[in-house]
């Protein structure tokens, strides 16, 4: 509601104070916080001064420890691969394969007229190539008791699935039949 007073000045009703700040402390109270504000201003700058000083520092001593911490990554990184090479030949050694036995389970089990060309190793499987001589004309024979003979030594079967005749092919050397065979043992 809009109220007109006409009258003059001096016989007007004095109006109530109402309750609160007087105009007058709030000109006592403006220099107070524009000195509060002044000094959070300052404070928070010598705070952002004392960051950048400590940046500036720990950069320096980050730079400073920059090869070291090359040396401490490559020698983290050689013992890494050098872990995972001892846990392979741990792997390796535990599921070894005794090849001295097998070899010598070879040697006791060749008979007279047959010679090994070839030994072979995969990861699966070992090949095993020769020839069969025999004058009576029984080289599938040889190569037939040469794999009973490893097929029944324990030694050299205990790391095989199985020992199969992969193929044979007769071809005359020197006026002798021969077989050539190729035996495969697969790894267990």
């Amino acid at each position: 509601m809009i109220e007109i007073n006409l009258l003059p000045h001096e016989l007007r009703a004095a109006r109530e104070s109402r309750p609160g700040i007087q105009p007058k402390y709030l000109l006592y109270l403006m220099p107070a916080v524009a000195g509060i504000i002044i000094f959070i201003h300052f404070y928070l700058g010598l705070v952002s001064l004392y960051r950048i000083a400590q940046f500036k520092f720990l950069d320096a001593k980050w730079q400073r420890l920059a090869p070291e911490k090359k040396n401490i990554d490559e020698l983290r990184r050689q013992y890494d691969l050098i872990s995972q090479d001892a846990m392979v030949t741990h792997q390796l050694l535990s599921q070894r394969t005794e090849w001295s036995g097998k070899l010598n389970a070879l040697s006791l089990s060749l008979p007279s007229g047959i010679w090994l060309s070839e030994l072979s190793v995969s990861r699966k499987d070992v090949v095993i190539r020769g020839t069969a001589l025999s004058l009576e004309k029984e080289g599938i024979g040889l190569v037939n008791k040469f794999m009973d003979g490893l097929k029944k030594n324990p030694g050299f079967m205990n790391d095989f699935v199985t020992l199969e005749l992969v193929s044979v092919k007769s071809r005359p050397i020197s006026g002798y039949d021969t077989d050539e065979f190729v035996l495969t043992a697969v790894l267990k």
